[in-house]
């Protein structure tokens, strides 16, 4: 998969804590997308700045959300012959979104009355009917 290399992800391969400001620059275009991100449970300013500056503003180059998955490597592989299954292990061994994204789901997950703490703890989130 092409991709664009973009200013932003050049910078971030030289990130220095002076040269917040120079990030900041570079994603003031995308800042009302980065506010949403922050209002998501485990993401913060600095995290969405992260997901903006990989995946970029908007998802066209992906076909739908589960290309935009595997390509993170977050899909594990489901190859099964004969009955047998064989390994599930993902290709994609290390990459930056893929950690990235994991940090977030855990963030979520420990969060204090977060849905997706429930969720992870096994409670039952259906709504129930008024009697």
């Amino acid at each position: 998969m092409a991709g664009k290399f973009t200013a932003y992800r050049r910078f971030k391969g030289k990130l220095h804590p002076r040269k917040t400001h120079t990030a900041n620059q570079l994603l003031a275009p995308n800042q009302a997308l980065i506010e949403k991100l922050d209002q998501v449970h485990g993401i913060d300013k600095k995290t969405g700045q992260s997901i903006v500056g990989h995946v970029g503003d908007t998802l066209t180059v992906f076909r739908s959300e589960k290309a935009l998955a595997s390509w993170a490597g977050l899909c594990p592989g489901n190859n099964e012959s004969a009955g047998k299954r064989k390994s599930g292990k993902s290709a994609v061994r290390k990459h930056p979104f893929k950690e990235l994204m994991i940090e977030i789901a855990w963030a979520a997950v420990r969060t204090k009355g977060s849905y997706y703490k429930a969720k992870h703890l096994g409670f039952n989130l259906v709504p129930l009917e008024a009697s």
